[in-house]
């Protein structure tokens, strides 16, 4: 990706059942994790992307985009 690229990763926001039953079809399937927002930066970090932000929205919905140096 060339500099100054994004990367948006679409995240759960706040509990609801929708939520934690997607969580847990998640586990289940794929052996997926909920990772916080430090994970996000070190996992983000190691493959080359440098600013990470947390975008709320106004749905359960949170965008973590990541900024390409």
């Amino acid at each position: 990706m060339a500099p100054g690229a994004r990367q948006w990763v679409i995240e759960p926001g706040e509990d609801s059942v929708e939520l934690t039953l997607l969580d847990l079809n998640m586990l289940m399937l794929f052996g997926g994790q909920e990772r916080t927002a430090e994970e996000y930066q070190e996992l983000l970090e190691a493959t080359w992307f440098g600013e990470i932000r947390v975008l709320p929205t106004e749905t359960d919905w949170s965008v973590v985009e990541a900024v390409r140096p």
